[in-house]
């Protein structure tokens, strides 16, 4: 797809050479949380192979269920993990970490001397465990934030950025061993000493990743386009001469600046386009890129319920997409009354 000289948005560039194209941000995101120490990559591989064996058991996972809901657990069921997923290794570590003491039992049980058992025994396993349930539980929600109809590549920069100003924050804190921003680790090794080290490379390694696979995040000359009315002549100083005069004169309309706090973003510069086209269409072809695959996901996951074991038969999914994705309300009961319940009434 975005080959430099085969793919298809190079293909595509030799037509449209003014086309704009952008990698999910996603997508980016999860290659960038892959590269991890391999003192990290042993515990992840660990727990992944310690859920399967659980879950590829039905009688394995029966008995942990009923050992969890005598011990008064709070979950009861283990978590698969699925590469396609991108939220799911945060949710198997968590899931894991709080199921812990139940899993120790539970092999503790077949065989005292595996090596499960003596990894879950470990403190320093533990707490390893527990600094990627609590790093990944952060990154699930950078994930999540970035999902979204209305997310667009500057509200998802600034997301980005957000978290790689934390990450510094944060290796500011590890080095004056305070762990805070991770509570799960903190209650393994509240004096740092233990993991530490092992974090600050992580962080280091991840902070790198992050500028590999987003080197564009500066958005600074944008910020016109998220506010036309608190930006300054400097920032619009890479624009050419009438778009800075469409733009001053914008800032000059007071009623526009009144609609500009009623409307959406998008629909505020779709509402101006007619008075003010030039400046408008360039904000629109900044705003208008997807910047994740967000709405083709949601179109899997519509489709997904539509084509269950449980329907009769199904000759057609357009229709029934079409309800699913749609952002207008159905009208069920003019619907109703424009249709007779049963043919003897």
């Amino acid at each position: 797809m975005t080959g430099k000289f085969k793919g298809f948005v190079s293909r595509l560039k030799q037509d449209f050479p003014n086309i704009i194209s952008t990698h999910c941000f996603i997508h980016r995101e999860a290659l960038m949380i892959k590269s991890i120490p391999d003192e990290l990559k042993n515990v992840l591989d660990l727990v992944i192979k310690m859920v399967n064996y659980i879950k590829s058991r039905a009688l394995k996972t029966r008995i942990l269920k009923k050992m969890c809901e005598e011990a008064g657990s709070r979950y009861e069921v283990l978590v698969l993990h699925t590469e396609i997923r991108w939220l799911s290794k945060g949710k198997v570590l968590n899931r894991f970490y709080e199921m812990k003491n139940e899993l120790l039992q539970l092999f503790n049980n077949e065989d005292p001397n595996s090596d499960f058992v003596t990894q879950l025994n470990n403190p320093l396993w533990s707490a390893k465990l527990a600094y990627l349930a609590d790093i990944f539980n952060h990154l699930n929600i950078l994930n999540s934030n970035m999902q979204g109809k209305d997310e667009n590549i500057l509200s998802s920069s600034d997301k980005l950025n957000g978290f790689l100003r934390k990450i510094n924050l944060w290796i500011s804190h590890v080095e004056k061993k305070q762990l805070q921003m991770f509570p799960l680790t903190a209650d393994v090794d509240p004096d740092g000493e233990v993991t530490s080290e092992l974090i600050i490379n992580h962080l280091i390694i991840l902070k790198e990743k992050m500028t590999k696979y987003f080197p564009s995040l500066v958005i600074n000359e944008y910020d016109w386009v998220r506010n036309p009315f608190a930006v300054t002549s400097d920032v619009i100083s890479h624009l050419g001469l009438v778009e800075q005069e469409q733009l001053l004169e914008l800032q000059s309309d007071r009623s526009l600046k009144l609609k500009f706090n009623e409307l959406k973003l998008f629909q505020f510069w779709s509402f101006i386009k007619t008075e003010y086209p030039i400046i408008t269409e360039i904000a629109i072809n900044i705003l208008l890129p997807f910047s994740t695959t967000y709405l083709c996901e949601l179109g899997f996951s519509a489709l997904t319920n539509i084509k269950n074991k449980k329907r009769e038969r199904l000759l057609s999914v357009e229709q029934e997409m079409r309800v699913c994705l749609s952002s207008i309300p159905p009208r069920i009961e003019l619907l109703c009354k424009q249709h007779q319940a049963h043919v003897s009434h």
